[in-house]
Order: structure tokens, then sequence, then C-alpha cells
């Protein structure tokens, strides 16, 4: 009975031991199971990260090629303007402007060839000249008397003792060709146009010729 009793009791003991032995193995299992599930949870983040950074980078690119196109767009817009601003204006427009009220200027104009103006002004005091060929400007007060062309500021030529002078020409016309012989030479002396106010008689020819001439020309 003894015997039997010591077995019974040994059998106890090393159950419990080895049900400590159990516990005591348990946590360690699940420690490691939590390490290794911490380095897969910062690479998943990482990789989110990463990701994330890359649509960053891709949507700044995008953003940044549409700001390079909208200034294309913007630059070759002004290339096409730049000749329309360019074109010479049909009439050459001279202003002359004494701004200052009060004060005083001799100014004398001569407009192609002749002298339209030429007496003492007080301000304020502007007028403007369509010039055909030439425009030649003088005055004694250069310094209060403003001259434009077009709008545009023009300086001296000259200004000598007080006296300032400028010149200013017109772009030279295409004059109308001389195609009637007004007096039988055989030397064309007259435009159309100077032979009909003169009541010169103009050959069918010439005429036909003229208005062959003046006729627009048609796309095909």
């Amino acid at each position: 009975m003894r015997f039997l009793a010591v077995m019974v009791l040994g059998l106890l003991i090393l159950i419990a031991l080895v049900m400590v032995l159990l516990r005591g193995c348990a946590p360690k299992r699940e420690t490691a199971g939590s390490a290794s599930a911490a380095p897969a949870a910062q690479n998943a983040g990482s990789k989110d990260a990463s990701d994330g950074s890359t649509d960053a980078d891709e949507d700044a690119d995008a953003s940044a090629a549409e700001g390079d196109n909208a200034d294309g767009t913007s630059s070759s817009d002004e290339k096409s303007d730049k000749p329309a601003k360019d074109e010479e204006p049909k009439e050459t427009i001279v202003k002359v402007q004494l701004k200052e009220k009060g004060a005083v200027a001799w100014i004398e104009v001569k407009l192609d060839g002749k002298i339209v103006l030429g007496k003492q002004v007080v301000g304020p005091f502007e007028e403007e000249f369509t010039v055909e060929s030439q425009i030649d400007i003088t005055t004694n007060t250069p310094s209060a008397v403003a001259i434009y062309k077009n709008g545009d500021k023009v300086r001296y030529d000259t200004k000598v003792s007080g006296v300032g002078k400028v010149s200013i020409l017109a772009p030279k016309k295409d004059k109308p060709e001389k195609v009637v012989d007004s007096d039988g030479d055989g030397t064309p002396d007259m435009t159309i146009d100077e032979a009909r106010e003169a009541g010169v008689a103009i050959p069918e020819d010439v005429l036909a010729a003229a208005e062959k001439t003046e006729e627009p020309t048609t796309e095909q």
C-alpha cells in the first residue's frame, strides 16, 4: 500500500511540474508572435508612406507640367499680338503742347514746306498736325514745349542758345504713276486724277489699263 501511495504521489508531482513548465513556456510564444507582428506592421506602414509620397510626387509633376503648358500658351499669345503692335500707323500725327498754365513760348511750325504756325503762345496750349511728308518745329522754350509723334514723345534734334529744333518725316507713300501725255510729246506727264482735274482727254487704253490694275485679285 505504501508503495502504491508513493507512486500516486509521484505521478501527481510529475503532473504538477509538467503544468508549471507548460505555463512558463506559453508567454514566450506570445511574445515571439507579437515581436514578429511588429516588424510586419512597420513594413506595411513604410510601404503605405512610400506609396503616398510617390502619389504626391506624381501630382506635383502633373501640376508643374500644366503650369508649363499654360506659360507656353500665354507666350505664344503674346508673340501673336506683337506683329499687330509693330504695324506702322497709316497717318503721322504730330502734337505740339505747352502744358504749364501761364507759360509763354514762341513756336514756329513748318508743315510740308509751308509755315502754318509762327507766334507766341500761352499755356495751356496744344495743336495737332497731320504730316504728309515733313514737319519742322522750332521753339525758344524747348524745356516747356513737348512734341509728340502718334502719342510718343519726341526729343529735339538740336538745342542751341535756348532754341530747340526738331524735324519729323512721315513714311513715304507710293505716288500714282504718270500715264497721261498731256502735251503730245510722247512722255507721260500727268496722273489720271491730274488729267481729269485739268480736263485733259484720257485715252481709253490708259483707262482700261488703270482699271485692270486697280481690280482686286481673287484667291483661287
